[in-house]
């Protein structure tokens, strides 16, 4: 019997490796994650919150302007999340800017996957029942 859970166990690890592989998001989560503690999306944002997956660095000068004419050319939602953050001008320069707007992002991406991620678990689960 127990290898029969051990066996459920793993396929369930395999499971969800292979779903969240396959997500389309600027972080790699199974980077971020233990797939032995996740049941549901809370748990697996939470764990990319604590590991820094969200943390999204723009090094270069010429990647950190690239990236910020693309997004944000107006420099405002990138200065508004440095100063809500407590940094001042002399603190700021282009790759922050752009590597904490780029952060912004990839977080709020992956907030958009909540419904699709919570949608496997449920099914994950149901086929763990039957």
């Amino acid at each position: 019997m127990k290898t029969y859970a051990k066996t459920l166990e793993t396929m369930r690890k395999e499971k969800i490796k292979k779903f969240l592989s396959e997500l389309e998001t600027e972080i790699d989560i199974l980077d971020c994650i233990d797939v032995e503690n996740v049941n549901d999306y809370s748990d697996i944002y939470d764990q990319i919150e604590e590991n820094g997956g969200f943390d999204i660095d723009i090094i270069y000068y010429a990647n950190a302007m690239k990236y910020l004419s693309e997004h944000d050319i107006s420099l405002r939602e990138s200065m508004s999340l440095a100063s809500s953050m407590g940094l001042e001008c002399f603190n700021i320069n282009s790759e922050v800017l752009a590597s904490l707007l780029a952060s912004q992002q990839a977080e709020e991406d992956f907030q958009e996957l909540e419904s699709e991620i919570d949608d496997f678990f449920m099914e994950l689960d149901k086929d763990q029942i039957l």
